[in-house]
């Protein structure tokens, strides 16, 4: 069985024990796990349930992801040429805004459903810096 079934399984039966009223410590005593992995379980299913309603609610379909286009010579050599890496000036107001077009590329790949470190490797910087560029809320 594959570690992904495994953990899926595990967090199922996680929701089933909560919902019949265990508590997480119960509950970890019943899998065989520690209290800390139940609760990163029964997180996981309230977040996955929370994007879903709000995927519904948007009108966004919620299956699966669109599978990444491997990464080629010619979009890589493309990502780096459109690499920023000098402070840009808009409207005559320093600072107001760096990098912005690697932070777009980065939001763009990710919603294709590539990792962290391809679109790292694509854009040509640091998984880190790719982190840090999604959880960046402005363009």
């Amino acid at each position: 069985m594959r570690v992904d079934q495994a953990l899926a399984r595990r967090r199922k039966r996680a929701g089933a024990l909560r919902r019949r009223g265990l508590t997480t410590r119960q509950i970890a005593g019943e899998l065989g796990v520690s209290q800390p992995t139940v609760v990163r379980d029964l997180r996981a299913i309230f977040d996955a349930e929370a994007e879903a309603v709000l995927a519904a609610l948007l009108g966004q379909p919620t299956g699966r992801k669109r599978k990444p286009k491997p990464v080629t010579d010619k979009s890589r050599v493309e990502n780096r040429r459109n690499r920023w890496k000098r402070h840009h000036y808009f409207d005559g107001t320093p600072g107001s805004e760096v990098n912005w077009q690697r932070r777009y590329r980065a939001r763009v790949l990710r919603d294709y459903g590539y990792s962290l470190r391809q679109i790292a490797e694509q854009l040509g910087v640091s998984p880190a810096t790719v982190m840090r560029d999604l959880r960046r809320k402005g363009w």
